[in-house]
């Protein structure tokens, strides 16, 4: 209820790690996460249904162009921060820089999340490849999917989104890239002490996140060293 919408950007995580590594057979998931989807979307309604059947007056919702909750969560709290539209732009693109592939490394948000993002993509790549082979019920797989597909989205999202983008919005990325890291580097550290290629990889993950932690986004902007421009 506190961000709306933006509270189901790990639905896609969830349904994926439970769909690829769940233990029942594939139609079986199908239906339990239906069933899951249907109870998500009753139990998140609740709350703007009673607002709206509420007899009477009642307050008006900010941030809406008519008073109607539900302008606020598919509009100026929804699609309009995606699209800019729906009274969600607002000039706030400059909270958060410009839309792109590196917004998340620009000068405005990369002092916020930037710095393990390397080392969190390295270690979800190579994490998959080590355990392609495993079980398809494999928990290792399935948690790299889960922490994989959430920050994807995430990262998806908030680089394309054209409308009111504040930079601490990228506090919901920290649970998954910290997994990635944690899994990522247990996952590395055996086969390095056996392979010069993963020796390479984790050195590689742990270098390059390294060099963009050392990029300041506090400085000066003449002297500002940007990591994403």
């Amino acid at each position: 209820m506190t961000k709306l919408l933006q509270g189901w950007m790990i639905v896609p995580a969830l349904a994926a790690a439970y769909l690829l590594a769940g233990p029942p057979r594939l139609w079986v998931r199908v239906r339990q996460l239906a069933v899951a989807g249907a109870a998500m979307v009753a139990v998140s309604a609740a709350w703007p249904l009673a607002v709206t059947l509420w007899p009477g007056s009642k307050p008006y919702i900010g941030g809406s162009a008519n008073g109607s909750i539900w302008n606020l969560i598919f509009g100026y709290d929804g699609f309009g921060r995606l699209t800019g539209g729906s009274g969600g732009n607002g000039g706030g693109i400059t909270f958060g820089g410009a839309p792109g592939l590196l917004r998340m490394f620009n000068a405005q948000v990369g002092g916020q999340v930037a710095w393990l993002i390397p080392l969190a993509a390295i270690s979800l790549i190579a994490g998959l490849w080590l355990t392609r082979r495993n079980p398809r019920t494999d928990r290792r797989r399935a948690a790299l999917v889960l922490f994989g597909v959430w920050a994807l989205v995430h990262v998806a999202v908030f680089s394309s989104q054209q409308g009111i983008f504040h930079p601490y919005y990228v506090s919901a990325l920290a649970p998954a890239i910290a997994a990635l890291c944690g899994a990522g580097i247990v996952t590395l550290v055996q086969p390095a002490r056996r392979s010069w290629a993963a020796l390479v990889v984790l050195d590689a993950g742990i270098a390059v996140s390294a060099w963009v932690a050392s990029c300041s986004w506090s400085e000066p902007p003449a002297t500002r060293r940007n990591c994403g421009s």
